[in-house]
C-alpha cells in the first residue's frame, strides 16, 4: 500500500508523492525545456548503505552535551528511551505512540505476531517467552519462533510477522526487547 511522504527536502516537489516499498514517486518533475512545471512524474530510489547505529542517528536529533541523549534516556518524556525510539524508527522529540505489537490466531495452536520497526538498523530484536510473567527465557529459533514475512513500508520502517509455536504449553507470553547488538544471532527474529 502506498504511503505518503510529508514533503522533501527545502520543500521541493514534495506534494503528494507516494513511496512504494523504497521507491518515492514524486508528481511533476520540475521544469522542462524552461516552459513551467512539467505533468510527469519520476521516481528515484534511496539505497540503504550498511546498517544505521544509534551513535549515527542520534546526531541528527541532539546536539553534542544535550544531557538527555544517550540511548537510555527519555528526551521527549513518552515512557520510550532513546533507543527504543531509535529502533522502532520515532522522533526522539515528539511524543507519538509507536504502533503496539499484535498478536494474532489463525488456526488451534498457530499464532502470529506483527510489529513494526526501524528497517536498516543496528538493533538485536530479541524475542522472550514465558509461561508464569515471571521467569522470562530467550525463545530458539526453529524451535519457539520461525520469521514469516517481513514487508517493506516506506521511509525507513518495516513490518516483521512471526509464527510462535507453543509447543503444547498451556498458556505463553511473550515480549520483544530491542537492544544493542550481540556478536551471536542467536535468539535474534530479524
Amino acid at each position: 500500500m502506498p504511503r505518503r511522504v510529508p514533503d522533501l527536502p527545502e520543500g521541493r516537489h514534495g506534494m503528494g508523492a507516494v513511496t512504494l516499498g523504497n521507491v518515492i514517486h514524486v508528481p511533476g518533475g520540475g521544469f522542462q525545456n524552461g516552459l513551467g512545471p512539467s505533468a510527469r512524474a519520476f521516481a528515484f530510489t534511496v539505497p540503504q548503505v550498511g546498517l544505521l547505529s544509534f551513535e549515527r542517528w542520534s546526531r541528527g536529533f541532539f546536539s553534542a552535551g544535550d544531557s538527555e541523549s544517550g540511548p537510555d534516556d527519555d528526551f521527549d518524556g513518552d515512557g520510550l528511551s532513546n533507543f527504543e525510539e531509535f529502533a522502532l524508527n520515532l522522533d526522539p522529540g515528539v511524543v507519538a505512540p509507536p504502533r503496539q505489537p499484535q498478536l494474532r490466531r489463525k488456526e488451534t495452536n498457530q499464532f502470529f505476531l506483527e510489529y513494526e520497526r526501524g528497517r536498516g538498523r543496528a538493533v538485536q530484536w530479541d524475542l522472550l517467552i514465558s509461561t508464569d510473567l515471571t521467569q522470562w527465557n530467550l525463545a530458539e529459533p526453529g524451535v519457539d519462533w520461525t520469521e514469516s514475512a517481513i514487508t517493506d513500508l516506506g521511509l525507513g520502517t518495516e513490518r516483521i510477522a512471526v509464527e510462535i509455536f507453543p509447543r503444547g504449553r498451556d498458556r505463553l507470553f511473550v515480549r520483544l526487547s530491542p537492544g544493542l547488538p550481540k556478536s551471536s544471532g542467536y535468539g535474534r527474529p530479524e
